[in-house]
């Protein structure tokens, strides 16, 4: 077989063919023969660049992770202060039609131990460090009053990447806006007044859609 002199160009559109195939037909409908066939390519050229359907999705949320409102410097996000301009972010993301619909599709690979240990380091490692800016600021301009910015970062990232996550948690609406009410009450005594009544509505129509069937 010949060498393929741009394997970039091919991760994408394998990236892009795969994300319509899997927003047209639903991620568990999608085989990896449907993806083959759209694409007009080799099973091996596929299998060179991705070991499973499991990931290729998990690749599309990731590359859709950087692109999305995480990706802008974040002194550039709209807001009067740090703390609106966390709550821009957060919201922004969680409102994302596109953020949704994957978050949705990657549901059953939250199933894979390995994978839920990947998002916990991401989390942790990538999403808490931007939490801890916003934090900091705050508590230079005065929308926040935070004793220790970096671990009160990593609460907030795991709690609304993990325990809130209806994806990784599945519960029933009511449960939903419980664990929330119980968000704000953390956030609050963290010196972090984050939660408010359009962030309660834009997490609670997030988990509307992403809980459908």
């Amino acid at each position: 077989m010949a060498r393929n002199k741009y394997p970039e160009e091919t991760v994408k559109k394998i990236l892009e063919v795969s994300y319509k195939l899997f927003y047209e037909k639903g991620y568990d409908e999608t085989s990896i023969q449907d993806i083959i066939e759209e694409l007009g390519m080799s099973k091996g050229a596929i299998y060179h660049h991705f070991k499973s359907k499991e990931d290729i999705l998990n690749k599309i949320c990731e590359t859709n992770y950087y692109e999305g409102i995480w990706s802008r410097s974040l002194d550039q996000i709209p807001g009067n202060n740090a703390l609106e301009k966390m709550r821009t972010a957060m919201l922004t993301e969680l409102g994302s039609s596109n953020k949704r619909m994957l978050d949705k599709m990657s549901t059953p690979l939250l199933k894979n131990p390995q994978i839920v240990v990947r998002q916990l380091n991401v989390t942790v490692n990538e999403l808490a460090p931007m939490f801890e800016w916003f934090i900091e600021n705050g508590n230079k301009d005065g929308s926040m009053k935070v004793n220790q910015p970096k671990e009160a970062a990593q609460i907030i990232a795991i709690l609304i990447n993990a325990w809130v996550n209806p994806s990784l948690f599945k519960v029933d609406r009511d449960a939903f806006i419980a664990k929330i009410n119980c968000l704000k009450e953390v956030v609050d005594n963290l010196g972090i007044p984050l939660v408010n009544k359009g962030f309660l509505e834009v997490v609670t129509d997030y988990y509307d859609v992403v809980s459908e069937k």
